[in-house]
């Protein structure tokens, strides 16, 4: 058995530097030009010629992530709009586009907080913009959260009052001013417009 182990530890060894030295083997194989007594010769591998993409643009980049036929109509429709309103100097035509892409998000905004804001939330908002530039004590707003658990028990269950507030504060409809009382914010005020100009109910279950 002794005589078996350095043969046998030889080949275990060979073996696994093959596994770990396989792509540099094969790399050296294909290399090989000659074999002599003298040892072996090999030739440099042919290098390949790499012609790399153009570069995106930044903008390139950030108009891929919206990209459907879609969307190119609707940039057609608008395209049209503004030649149909003369406006041609690219400068222009930035300040006009950044100005409806904001009324845009805010919109959907609006449309996003309206939904999943609570009528009690709303009955405490306007409470606060009836109350500008005052504001009010932190706890007054507690008799409206009392309202909405009064006729939502289920709802509010688990929801706490310090929960109700930080949504207000989490969708920046309210703020804390240095006086220490509540607010109602810019986006506040305007969501209350915005729910009178279409017509929206703040009367929501909740």
């Amino acid at each position: 058995m002794s005589a078996l182990a350095w043969p046998l530890c030889v080949c275990i060894a060979a073996l696994v530097a093959l596994l770990i030295f396989r792509k540099e083997i094969s790399r050296f194989i294909e290399r090989t030009r000659t074999v002599t007594k003298e040892g072996v010769t090999t030739e440099a591998p042919a290098t390949q010629e790499v012609t790399s993409a153009p570069k995106a643009s930044a903008a390139e980049k950030l108009l891929k992530g919206f990209d459907n036929q879609l969307l190119v109509e609707q940039e057609n429709l608008i395209t049209n709009f503004l030649k149909d309103e003369n406006v041609h100097n690219p400068a222009e035509r930035e300040r006009v586009l950044v100005r409806f892409l904001s009324a845009a998000y805010i919109v959907n905004r609006f449309e996003s907080v309206y939904r999943s804001t609570w009528g009690s939330q709303f009955r405490a908002l306007e409470m606060l913009n009836q109350s500008e530039p005052q504001g009010v004590p932190h706890q007054a707003l507690e008799a409206w959260y009392e309202v909405g658990k009064a006729g939502y028990p289920g709802w509010y269950e688990a929801y706490s009052f310090e929960q109700w507030t930080k949504y207000m504060q989490g969708m920046v409809l309210i703020g804390f001013g240095n006086d220490g009382l509540v607010h109602i914010t810019l986006f506040g005020r305007e969501l209350l417009k915005y729910i009178v100009d279409v017509g929206y109910s703040t009367a929501k279950n909740g």
